[in-house]
């Protein structure tokens, strides 16, 4: 294999019968060179599967980066998909799988620092209290987001007892970050020194209320996942009235054609557009029409004084159209472009997917590595996707296969 994808496998150290892959509930794991297989558990596809994860994290260049705890061992989730199309593969040459340097019975975990990479054959156990800010918050970004579509997490089995040790977590240890991120659905307090990130938007609206004291209230509502309490701005009235602090200004940003004035969801809007006697044209065209007339773009100076009687003066709003906003430490508002972030993403993942084997990858590869790359930064998009791949066809046609 490892000639295959010119990539020296000689290092590798197997250990089969290993007690090692039951800690972190595998099959089989790999931390740097040292691959550990559960007893019974090394069959052909398994030791093509962690070979291929060797052969992933050699080709990349830089170790695998931990995104998950496992009884306290850092788990690398993010290349399984990398790793099993190498093990699905056809081979070139004739797989000699009777490795060198094997010890039986062998429990002890490499020494690397190397997170490990793992063969998974059941739920997750992730120690909540050994989760950083970043790793709790993206778990119950994660989960909330599939709870959305009535679904559960692929991987994790949450009660509503660890939902609430989750957003502990994330109170806890946010108390020590630079930036708060504020996805759907939730609101956030900072302090002078923090900014919050509102990460990627598309039906939504954040809404900031930056204190006489520097410090920042915020609320990031959409349309299928609303603040809870009524709303951004129902929310934030509530969190005003509890802070010690008055309010300086107000500030509002999101993507105005799917909101009105008083924050009603846009089905509430298209449900109350009356279309016109005998009409024989585009409906849904025409209800988009009708909808961005009653945008709080169209409605700006009615939106404003909504934010001003609800939670004080020196309010404005920025529709950003598209993008990701940020409300700065000192009070500043900025935002990157979406569809910059989303050709920067596609190119990495399609790159490290194309240089696996040199030859195009399917499309459909690459959305789920954004996808995956996505998770925790806001709903994923998949009509964006196409839109940005079919844009940037011509710069993309040597790395996927457009089918």
């Amino acid at each position: 294999m490892g000639e295959q994808y010119g990539v020296d496998t000689s290092s590798l150290n197997i250990n089969h019968n290993s007690s090692f892959p039951g800690t972190v509930n595998a099959e089989a794991t790999i931390q740097g060179n040292k691959i550990d297989f559960a007893p019974g558990k090394d069959s052909e596809h398994n030791i093509k599967h962690e070979v291929g994860h060797f052969i992933t994290n050699e080709k990349r260049g830089t170790p695998p980066k931990a995104d998950a705890f496992v009884n306290g061992q850092p788990i690398n989730t993010t290349d399984e998909k990398a790793a099993d199309k190498i093990a699905d593969a056809p081979l070139q040459r004739k797989t000699d799988t009777s490795f060198s340097n094997q010890n039986s019975q062998s429990n002890t975990p490499s020494s690397s620092p190397a997170p490990i990479q793992r063969l998974k054959d059941d739920d997750s156990n992730i120690n909540i209290s050994d989760l950083s800010y970043g790793q709790a918050h993206t778990y119950l970004t994660q989960v909330r987001e599939k709870a959305i579509n009535g679904e559960a997490h692929p991987n994790l089995t949450v009660s509503d007892t660890d939902l609430a040790l989750l957003q502990a977590r994330v109170d806890t240890t946010g108390a020590d970050v630079t930036t708060l991120r504020c996805v759907e659905g939730e609101f956030v307090q900072a302090t002078a020194d923090q900014e919050v990130d509102f990460v990627g938007m598309s039906s939504c609206m954040a809404i900031t209320c930056i204190m006489q004291d520097g410090s920042k209230i915020a609320a990031h509502d959409a349309l299928e996942n609303r603040v809870p309490g009524g709303g951004a701005v129902a929310k934030l009235a509530v969190l005003v009235e509890q802070h010690e602090s008055t309010v300086n200004n107000v500030k509002a940003v999101g993507i105005g054609s799917c909101w009105g004035p008083h924050m009603e969801t846009s089905q509430q809007l298209i449900d109350s557009i009356v279309m016109p006697e005998h009409f024989d044209g585009d409906v849904e065209a025409y209800k988009n029409l009708k909808l961005r007339a009653a945008s709080i773009e169209s409605n700006k100076d009615d939106f404003i004084q909504y934010l001003e009687d609800s939670l004080g003066n020196n309010a404005t709003f920025k529709d950003i159209g598209r993008g990701g906003p940020k409300i700065l430490a000192n009070g500043d508002l900025y935002y990157y472009d979406k569809e910059e972030y989303y050709k920067e993403l596609i190119n990495k993942e399609a790159y490290d997917l194309f240089e696996l084997t040199w030859t195009p990858v399917d499309v459909a590869d690459v959305k789920e590595a954004v996808r995956t790359a996505f998770a925790g930064e806001g709903v994923y998009e998949a009509n964006y996707f196409d839109q940005i791949c079919q844009q940037n066809k011509l710069t993309l046609e040597s790395m996927i296969k457009f089918t």
